[in-house]
């Protein structure tokens, strides 16, 4: 679909402006777009879990912490990030959306 593709552009693009570490874009504009689990580092960001973030993160991340949430703020969408209850509610949603899809295939 174009307007993913576009939108998949303009987060690769946004997330290397905002210095956001290679290692893990992908993983989360798998989130933004499809609602695809993260991984536990990228949940707890999500999440707006600063201690399990600082917790889980690998020394490559540690240092870009707020650069994730800069992106999080100016870019992601509001309700797939800030608390516990936004992060399950946007995987599930995305979870539906695909296994519907999957059924009309």
């Amino acid at each position: 679909m174009l307007t993913e593709a576009l939108l998949e552009v303009a987060y690769r693009t946004r997330l290397q402006n905002r210095g956001v570490p290679t290692n893990t874009r992908e993983a989360l504009i798998r989130y933004l777009l499809y609602g695809i689990p993260p991984g536990h580092f990228l949940e707890a960001v999500l999440a707006n879990d600063l201690t399990e973030a600082a917790r889980r993160c690998d020394p490559e991340n540690e240092p870009h912490l707020v650069n994730y949430v800069r992106f999080l703020y100016a870019h992601a969408p509001a309700l797939a990030w800030g608390t516990p209850a936004r992060v399950w509610t946007w995987m599930d949603a995305h979870a539906q959306i695909r296994a519907e899809a999957g059924e009309r295939q």
